[in-house]
């Protein structure tokens, strides 16, 4: 399993915040239908703030494999309605769903890795 240099990961978590934040502002200033795609900008972030806790104090892999899995969907259709308020919003968000099935991959693989699977597919928290 090839796993990127601690500083791509944060290269990548600051470009991805960035440009969230940069097209919530557009949405928010290009329409009046702003409502649902920004909700659902705020329902993202909180996910997206809870991950970080839950992965490193918690050291619970199935808990922040879990919210990673949720995120992934959620993420993608924020990209869908940013885009249609702003194709330029909405470009600024795709690489998120990208980059959230990259860290789901590395989740899973760290459950398969520690042999922490309890049926197929199924991982139970670990302390590490």
């Amino acid at each position: 399993m090839w796993i990127a240099p601690n500083y791509i990961f944060q290269n990548v978590w600051t470009f991805l915040l960035i440009s969230m934040g940069s097209a919530s502002f557009i949405v928010w200033k290009s329409s009046e239908k702003s409502f649902l795609p920004l909700l659902l900008y705020c329902v993202l972030l909180g996910l997206t703030w809870a991950w970080t806790p839950i992965f490193f104090s918690t050291k619970s892999l199935t808990s922040s494999l879990t919210v990673a899995a949720v995120m992934i969907p959620t993420a993608d259709f924020c990209v869908y309605l940013f885009l249609e308020v702003n194709p330029v919003a909405g470009f600024l968000v795709a690489p998120l769903p990208l980059w959230l099935i990259y860290i789901a991959y590395l989740h899973y693989t760290l459950c398969y890795l520690n042999q922490e699977f309890v049926g197929p597919g199924l991982c139970y928290p670990t302390t590490m």
